[in-house]
Parts: structure tokens; C-alpha cells; sequence
């Protein structure tokens, strides 16, 4: 068992990206991407594009999330 604690608030919501990697977006308005190596997950990348809480986060290509906010957007990350 592995606690992840790198949000500051709620988490909302979870998205499987591949085998070694999913997504978490929070009350902290904040979308993380965490990756797995050697059995333990670790932050690979914190999006902080949002302004107000994430609600949901969608996989949308192999190289690219979308999450949308109480801030009335949505938005596209990359990643590699």
C-alpha cells in the first residue's frame, strides 16, 4: 500500500492514462500526473492551470489529458 499525499485539498477525480501512469485532479484546482517506477508512484508532472476546483479528467490521446473546472473551462495538457 502507497498514501500519496502531494494534493492540498480533496481529491476529486482519477484517470488511468496507461499501465504505469494516471492522473489526479483536486479541490486544490490542481491536475497531477503520477508515474510508476520500480513499484512506487511518484509525481512525474503538477498542472496548476485552473482556477478554482477540478472536477473530472479525461484521457483524450496517448499524450494528451483534458480536465474541467468550477472555473467554467476545460483544458488540454500535453505530455511526453
Amino acid at each position: 500500500i502507497q498514501t500519496l499525499n502531494n494534493h492540498t485539498n480533496s481529491v476529486d477525480c482519477l484517470c488511468k492514462i496507461n499501465k504505469r501512469m494516471f492522473c489526479s485532479g483536486s479541490w486544490d484546482k490542481s491536475v497531477i500526473i503520477w508515474s510508476e517506477i520500480n513499484g512506487f508512484f511518484s509525481v512525474y508532472k503538477i498542472f496548476n492551470a485552473h482556477s478554482n476546483i477540478v472536477n473530472s479528467i479525461c484521457m483524450i490521446s496517448e499524450n494528451e489529458i483534458c480536465s474541467c473546472s468550477d472555473d467554467l473551462s476545460i483544458i488540454i495538457y500535453k505530455f511526453n
